[in-house]
């Protein structure tokens, strides 16, 4: 990446956006902006926005996301939410003369039913997962714009897959554990049971899922390796990161945290997706390679969560 130029970070209140804002300054960009103060779920937000960054690339990592009980208790205000973020701000990123973008997705936007590993000729092979489909249905409206807006006006933006990213939850958000994505509930549950002394952790689910979890910071450096090295605007995914069941998962965090009572599976409650396992060859290819493995960076982020909480191991 050249430096010099202006960098902004669209969504840095998000676990990936931070990340991206910190590799990026390390980088000694010339300018690192973030959004957090204008919104983009209007089109006068996303326009004073471009007005003041200037920017000459941008980040696109904006929009609510969430776990299970999120996508089933509120699937239009996340849909809702995400359509107005992708209208408002990949527009006002072409209106402004913004020529090159990466676009964070969500893994969810493929079938439900797919071969694996997951490749991108795969999205529009089928229906979705019931429990995430209004949710993933706006962010294959983001994937969809992107590559109209590079069709129509001979610009740069790539729309990119990550997989299901952990690392530590970022100092000014609020972690919600009803709300959380897999590895923080499940460091939240089994720190509660340990410091509590509850002689059982429940856990979601059957714990046969599957899931690709990748440390934040190696997916912010495939973001960056990404705008770096690609020359097209195809859609890429960033797979990279350790495929594993939420059982084995579930255990790993459970050593991690210290916890030494039972682990009990609650049936009643939904799986959701069955199995994402992203092919990352393109990404391979372009000479990406990750650093952090899985047990490295749960161990990493049982520490952040244990320092925002003032929690200390028992």
């Amino acid at each position: 990446m050249e430096q010099g130029r202006r960098a902004l970070v669209v969504g840095a209140d998000t676990k990936l956006g931070n990340a991206l804002v910190r590799r990026l300054t390390e980088r000694a960009m010339d300018a690192v902006l973030t959004d957090r103060d204008h919104d983009l779920r209007s089109a006068s937000g996303a326009t004073a926005l471009m007005a003041w960054a200037k920017p000459d690339i941008i980040y696109f990592a904006a929009g609510r996301s969430g776990g299970i009980a999120a996508n089933a208790e509120a699937p239009a205000d996340l849909m809702i939410d995400n359509l107005r973020v992708v209208t408002f701000g990949l527009t006002a990123a072409w209106e402004a003369g913004v020529t090159r973008l990466l676009y964070l997705g969500s893994s969810c936007v493929y079938p439900k039913h797919c071969a694996l590993p997951v490749t991108e000729a795969t999205l529009y092979g089928g229906p979705l997962e019931p429990t995430s489909a209004a949710y993933a249905t706006a962010r294959i409206a983001g994937i969809a714009l992107c590559r109209a807006l590079s069709q129509q006006h001979g610009i740069h933006y790539i729309p990119a897959i990550p997989p299901d990213v952990f690392g530590p939850t970022p100092s000014h958000a609020t972690f919600d554990p009803h709300r959380a994505h897999v590895v923080d509930a499940l460091i939240h549950r089994f720190e509660t049971a340990r410091t509590t002394g509850s002689p059982v952790a429940t856990v979601w689910g059957t714990g046969e899922p599957r899931r690709q979890l990748a440390y934040v910071d190696d997916v912010a450096e495939a973001c960056i390796h990404v705008m770096d090295h690609a020359h097209d605007g195809d859609l890429i995914n960033l797979g990279i990161g350790t495929d594993v069941s939420i059982r084995a998962l579930a255990a790993l965090i459970r050593e991690l945290v210290g916890y030494p009572g039972d682990v009990v599976f609650d049936r009643s409650r939904p799986d959701g997706h069955p199995q994402r396992i992203l092919d990352g060859t393109k990404l391979v290819e372009l000479g990406f390679r990750p650093r952090v493995t899985l047990r490295e960076g749960l161990a990493a982020t049982v520490r952040a969560y244990r320092a925002r909480s003032g929690g200390t191991p028992r």
